[in-house]
């Protein structure tokens, strides 16, 4: 007799992921970014219409903020304080974009952790 099983892990547990769609290559995508972290979602625009609110993020049983770690399978440091290289990598595909968001709490630990080690530089992604 043959068994055989099968195991799924999750890389990314806490994360979600928006694929959004424009209709026009110079339409917003109705998000506000402050550094890495979504702090407003404008009424009605194209992520609200997606789903996207900001302080939805759920860490530990606390309500937090959402924290961008990937823009268009790209990774996105965690380490990364520019938003306008966020939204750089956010605009740079004409009308359609994917980003996965984590509760910026837990991106915040996974940073301070990695600031820890010695020569972390080398383990971090290139934004």
């Amino acid at each position: 007799a043959v068994v055989s099983t099968q195991s799924t892990g999750k890389r990314l547990p806490m994360a979600v992921e928006y694929k959004l769609h424009r209709k026009d290559d110079g339409e917003s995508w109705g998000m506000q970014l402050r550094q890495n972290r979504l702090v407003d979602v404008i009424h009605g625009s194209i992520a609200w219409m997606a789903g996207l609110q900001p302080f939805s993020a759920q860490f530990r049983g606390e309500p937090c903020a959402w924290a961008v770690t990937q823009v268009n399978s790209v990774p996105v440091s965690i380490l990364c304080r520019s938003t306008d290289v966020i939204l750089k990598k956010i605009d740079g595909q004409s009308r359609d974009t994917s980003i996965i968001f984590q509760p910026s709490e837990f991106v915040t630990i996974l940073s301070d952790s990695l600031r820890e080690q010695p020569h972390y530089e080398d383990f971090v992604a290139r934004s």
